[in-house]
């Protein structure tokens, strides 16, 4: 493969013998040496970490093994900055972790979360153009993407169109979304890039491929790279530079993979001929008496390990520099080059929402332009307007005329908020992943939203109004026009509703209980049901959208509408019985209504109010209620 020139940069990626320069400038990549000292670690009550220490200098490739439950994944959250600690240090070039140097940081985690309706190929150029930095071209970033899926083997032409999927979709393999979600990560061009179990899903050839890349890719860029594996092969530990050892929260061995062997035969632990080494080492962290040995010869060994050179922070001096306030500084190669980042964002906040909407509007219509939405929607007009057909305009069928605003008005209130609370909280795991890495800002993914999901609330609802309405009753544009508005900002309503919901009840089970409890009393005091409803609980229908909805649609049915002809016998309205008129006067139907004051305009506010409300009161629980960690 041919090398790929750039004048900016030198950093360099393997791929297949030969090298890919990026072409992000030199100031988006600065190596980072990590130092992580004095570590502690609780939750509810629970030490999880306990005086861990270790370094990874640039270039290297550091594991941390041992058994679940050891607190691998712990240690990469806190060396992330996403999880705060209860003691201890962590700097990247002498420096305190901070906002500004997370932004060198990426994390790939071991759960892989993305939109199932989308496809792979996609999903990279999603990432490729959030990530990558403004200074480069739309074609540099689809260059650079290009190779990074053939790096991680994800450059098949049938792969590409493949969806992700989920757990209820199929799509891509767990091995091919393992390498998927290492694969986006490397967008941002990390100095340091933590990877939690990157082999787990991955047949051994897989496995080792993508620890060959991530070791390639530490030593051509100059990058800190730290994964935690369960147990590597034979051939897997060889890569690695450093080995960091846990069990039960605790440091059983820190130091050069070359040495870990000898090490644990001066403690008495001789591993035996044609033993995996990985093998060996595990296992002697499930015998009680020997980890004792090893946690013991580990904190003897400590602050000769992390002072074997200069320029390394010693543990003393960063708990002190903590305790103190100050950031201990290390005058080394890399610590000039760390400068202050006034750049958040890799792209601008026009172009995050640009893009953001993009994938917002290709996820809507990949999700409802299904053949069973089209069905659901045409028979389900066809069966309306079968019922409703050609209904003779009299006082005789107002009942069945309001029945027919009130049957629109509620089965598309049930069909949003319902749709839109089952299928946001996965979607929440999804941005929350990407908030916690700093790809965007929520306004822009909440604002990119909004508008993305706009076919949802156009298509099908007009589908079914266009057919049901016309067989109601012959067209009039005047209210057909109107129906169709206040049908389309209710589902409006009813969708903020849903996405405030799915925001707050992270568990799929309490939502629909949730959802009962607002759309049920919402239906029942609408306006249509109950005719008489008690002073005491009179109150609660101006908490209903729906009857605001429901009161819109009969204004202008019978005030913009064709008129309604007085009964024959017997009519209850006075223009029909004692002036003799021939049809019903709209305002006489309209003051039939407990609310007569409530007009049109009126209305339509409140269900404006109720849309703003919602949407902002959703924004808010996104911003501040179980947001992603950001700690630092």
């Amino acid at each position: 493969m041919a090398c790929y020139n750039a004048k900016e940069s030198a950093v360099k990626i393997r791929v297949d013998g030969a090298f890919l320069e990026d072409l992000v400038p030199e100031n988006q990549h600065i190596p980072l040496k990590l130092v992580f000292s004095g570590i502690y670690m609780s939750c509810k009550g629970k030490t999880i970490l306990k005086d861990v220490c270790g370094r990874a200098e640039p270039g290297e490739l550091l594991a941390i093994m041992g058994p679940s439950g050891s607190g691998k994944t712990s240690l990469l959250n806190s060396l992330s900055g996403r999880t705060p600690i209860d003691k201890g240090a962590i700097t990247l070039n002498g420096k305190m972790l901070n906002k500004d140097l997370k932004r060198h940081i990426a994390l790939a985690q071991q759960q892989d979360l993305f939109m199932p309706n989308l496809t792979l190929g996609y999903t990279l150029k999603f990432y490729s153009q959030m990530r990558l930095p403004s200074s480069m071209t739309d074609e540099q970033k689809t260059d650079f993407k290009n190779r990074i899926a053939s790096l991680f083997n994800l450059d098949n032409p049938v792969l590409l169109k493949t969806n992700m999927g989920d757990v209820l979709k199929r799509g891509l393999s767990g091995g091919e979304m393992k390498r998927a979600n290492i694969a986006c990560e490397m967008f941002s061009m990390p100095s340091l890039l933590l990877v939690d179990e990157p082999t787990t899903g991955l047949d051994s050839h897989n496995a080792l491929n993508v620890i060959r890349v991530l070791k390639d890719y530490a030593v051509n860029n100059h990058t800190t790279v730290v994964v935690t594996v369960h147990q590597p092969s034979s051939m897997m530990i060889q890569m690695f530079d450093k080995l960091l050892l846990m069990a039960e929260g605790k440091v059983a061995y820190f130091g050069n993979r070359a040495d870990v062997i000898d090490k644990f035969a001066e403690l008495g632990m001789i591993i035996e001929p044609h033993y995996n080494p990985a093998d060996f080492i595990v296992d002697q962290l499930y015998d009680s008496e020997k980890l004792e040995k090893l946690t013991a010869a580990a904190q003897e060994s400590r602050e000769r390990e992390l002072a074997d050179k200069p320029s390394t922070v010693t543990m003393q001096t960063i708990m002190n520099g903590s305790r103190n306030g100050t950031h201990s500084v290390v005058k080394n190669s890399y610590h000039n080059s760390l400068t202050e980042n006034n750049d958040k964002w890799a792209v601008s906040s026009f172009k995050q929402m640009r893009l953001l909407w993009k994938r917002s509007f290709t996820d809507a219509l990949s999700r409802i332009m299904t053949t069973v939405n089209w069905i659901h929607a045409i028979l389900l007009s066809c069966v309306v307007g079968s019922l409703w057909y050609r209904i003779p305009r009299t006082e005789e069928n107002l009942s069945s005329i309001g029945g027919r605003m009130f049957f629109t008005s509620t089965i598309w209130l049930l069909t949003a908020v319902f749709e839109t609370m089952t299928l946001f909280p996965s979607e929440r795991a999804v941005i929350n992943r990407e908030r916690a890495s700093g790809m965007y800002r929520l306004s822009a993914y909440y604002c990119a939203k909004m508008i993305g999901e706009l076919p949802s609330v156009v298509i099908f609802p007009t589908v079914f109004h266009t057919i049901s309405y016309l067989t109601f009753a012959p067209l009039n544009v005047t209210t057909f026009l109107c129906h169709w508005g206040i049908l389309q900002l209710s589902i409006l309503v009813s969708q903020s509703v849903g996405l405030f919901i799915g925001a707050v009840c992270q568990d799929v089970r309490k939502g629909p209980v949730i959802c009962s409890l607002y759309s049920l009393p919402t239906i029942l005091f609408g306006g249509y049901f109950v005719s008489s409803i008690p002073y005491w609980l009179s109150w609660l229908r101006y908490t209903s959208t729906v009857n605001f909805a429901f009161n819109a649609m009969e204004i202008v049915e019978y005030v913009y509408g064709n008129p309604i002809k007085c009964a024959a016998e017997n009519s209850i309205y006075d223009a029909c019985r004692v002036g003799n008129a021939t049809f019903i006067p709209p305002s006489d139907i309209i003051k039939t209504r407990e609310d007569p004051f409530l007009r049109l305009w009126i209305d339509i506010l409140v269900l404006v109010f109720a849309f703003i409300l919602f949407r902002v009161l959703g924004y808010l629980v996104l911003k501040f209620y179980k947001s992603p960690t950001r700690t630092i």
